[in-house]
């Protein structure tokens, strides 16, 4: 943990940094930014804490998050108070069978404007969430940053607001984000802005890549907005990215 109490106090400012190492763990884990064990009415917040890895791998058994070990990278954690603006960034690192999450609060917490940054990263056997609050707290405005080259099939994704796309390799094979299923926040909806293209990228004229792939069947209708965007590559050639609901389909 970056910090952790167990009283009336705010648990803020924090950084866990992780480079460059392999971390072998067969058991429980939890890496937390800042983690705030307040019970109810003590008060307190837990913000503005970040977790960074950078050239991370974890060798571990599969997580099973609700019967018995879990494993858990988070920004910002707390029991009942609200969890706001906290980041996990991850670059260049395998986090298969971690599930990632900007900020949680367990018990009912308000859980909003938290973010989380996956920058060439390999992923699978995961779950993402943006804010994650089980107990009825408001889950709202945390953002999902896409970059570079996202490998594997993510199990679920949710409570994330926006989902940004930048330095993204253009393929039109596979899609740069997929999940079996996707949760929507206290809003449900979610924004998809592509901010640009990697160095080298050239998509011709015509081609679609596919930015999110998710199976589920029962999505509200138009819960994605702003999704559709137009790359232009050096010689002014278009292209469009798409999110698919089961693109497979």
């Amino acid at each position: 943990n970056g910090a952790s109490n167990n009283y009336d106090a705010d648990v803020s400012y924090n950084t866990v940094r992780i480079i460059n190492t392999t971390i072998t763990n067969d058991g429980a884990l939890d890496i937390n930014g800042g983690n705030n064990k307040s019970k109810i009415g003590d008060g307190g917040y837990c913000q503005f804490n970040r977790v960074e890895l950078e050239n991370v791998s974890f060798s571990v058994k599969n997580c099973l998050v609700d019967d018995t070990i879990h494993r858990m990278i988070i920004g910002g954690n707390s029991h009942y108070v609200d969890v706001n603006n906290n980041e996990v960034v991850i670059k260049d690192s395998n986090v298969s069978n971690i599930d990632v999450c900007g900020g949680r609060s367990l018990y009912g917490g308000d859980v909003c404007n938290n973010s989380v940054t996956l920058q060439d990263v390999i992923i699978g056997n995961s779950n993402i969430y943006g804010g994650y609050s089980p107990e009825g707290g408001i889950v709202s405005g945390n953002t999902l940053n896409i970059g570079g080259e996202i490998s594997g099939v993510v199990n679920e994704i949710g409570g994330f607001a926006t989902i940004n796309y930048d330095d993204l390799k253009w393929n039109t094979k596979v899609p740069v984000l997929k999940t079996t299923n996707l949760v929507l926040d206290s809003n449900e909806k979610i924004a998809a802005n592509v901010n640009g293209l990697a160095n080298g990228s050239t998509p011709k004229k015509g081609e679609v890549m596919t930015l999110l792939d998710t199976n589920n069947k029962d999505l509200p209708d138009n819960y994605l907005f702003e999704s559709e965007s137009t790359f232009n590559s050096g010689d002014f050639l278009q292209a469009e990215g798409k999110i698919y609901q089961d693109a497979e389909d």
